[in-house]
């Protein structure tokens, strides 16, 4: 949480914190609709059924967790709001 958004910063902390959870609630419903439309899909072209759908979702919460952290990291590296530096002249 505090990788998101951004170290040295506490409404960065307490921004990423809400983040993490809003995504990690919202990720395992999100999560489980998009198996059962895949595995209808799939059934239907490929013969492709995945077992256990529930455990999977909550797999992709990790994963779409452990994303998020990868892309601040590569593109925002001091986090979605970044502590501000006081410029002494």
């Amino acid at each position: 949480m505090v990788i998101l958004g951004g170290p040295g910063n506490n409404l960065g902390t307490l921004f990423g914190a809400v983040l993490v959870y809003v995504i990690w609630i919202m990720s395992g419903p999100l999560a489980l609709a998009l198996m059962h439309l895949v595995t209808a899909l799939g059934g239907d072209w490929f013969g492709w059924q995945p077992g256990n759908l529930d455990s999977r979702a909550l797999q992709a919460r990790v994963f779409v967790i452990g994303l998020l952290i990868l892309m601040v990291l590569r593109f925002a590296p001091r986090g979605m709001i970044p502590e501000r530096v006081a410029q002494h002249d």
